[in-house]
């Protein structure tokens, strides 16, 4: 320790081996410098632990965000596609609704051709 080498001479090297020397003689300082180390791992380990479960948070909240979304953009599509099976249903009754006004003036039509031709299709028929 009184003469170390050269690569172990800077200041901090000499304050580590005062350290470890008064460590060496005193396990009462030995033993409360292992306390304090203890401490500080588990510390360390509690904020760990912590900012990983704070990170997991987040990333649930995103998903649960995500699903939100994509929840709301299904229900939008679901709306469109309910609007355009109600117009084209609407489009469909009135294109029948028009078909049938056609087909029942053909059929006045050619009911008011046989009266001209002197035939009364209700006692023909009968």
């Amino acid at each position: 320790m009184d003469n170390p080498p050269e690569s172990l001479s800077t200041k901090e090297m000499r304050q580590v081996m005062k350290v470890l020397h008064r460590f060496s003689e005193n396990e009462k300082d030995y033993l409360l410098y292992q306390s304090r180390m203890d401490a500080v791992l588990k510390e360390n380990t509690y904020f760990s632990a912590l900012e990983e479960a704070q990170a997991e948070k987040e990333q649930a909240l995103k998903e649960k965000e995500q699903v939100a979304k994509e929840k709301e953009q299904a229900v939008k599509e679901q709306e469109q596609q309910v609007a355009k099976l109600k117009e084209q249903a609407a489009k469909e009754k009135e294109q029948a609704a028009k078909e049938q006004e056609q087909a029942q003036k053909r059929i006045n039509d050619l009911l008011l051709l046989l009266e001209k031709k002197g035939i009364e299709p209700d006692k023909e028929l009968m």
